[in-house]
């Protein structure tokens, strides 16, 4: 898996998109981070999470055109089922995106949970 983390101060930025097709066109699933949202009014947050699905439903970095299946966005929340959601993100089927903040510690348990559930890959080596 690999985790982008995007600041609601800053909001998705281009380095954040480059990142995020790379991501897309190796095929690696992937959960969104979006920190310091103590600092943000609920607008600003979901107009970032509307940028965030705007990345999930376009082409994939080297796809020359090919959209590829678009992604599912979903925000975890105390109440989400995270085996399911570890699962879908696994499949390539869905982004979580956890607001967290350092300040007040919301949503930290619910990241924390999330990245205990992560399967284990197991890199295999070639000898030549």
């Amino acid at each position: 898996h690999a985790g982008l983390v995007i600041g609601v101060d800053k909001g998705v930025e281009e380095m954040t998109k480059e990142h995020f097709g790379v991501i897309r066109a190796l095929q690696i699933p992937c959960f969104v981070i979006l920190s310091k949202t103590d600092l943000a009014k609920k607008n600003r947050i979901e107009g970032i999470l509307g940028e965030i699905k705007q990345l999930a439903e376009g082409p994939a970095m080297g796809s020359e055109g090919h959209k590829g299946e678009p992604l599912s966005v979903t925000i975890v929340t105390d109440k989400s089922d995270l085996a399911k959601i570890t699962k879908l993100s696994a499949d390539l089927k869905m982004i979580p995106v956890f607001p967290v903040s350092c300040v007040d510690g919301k949503g930290l348990a619910q990241l924390k949970k999330f990245l205990r559930h992560l399967p284990l890959r197991r890199i295999q080596r070639h000898v030549a």
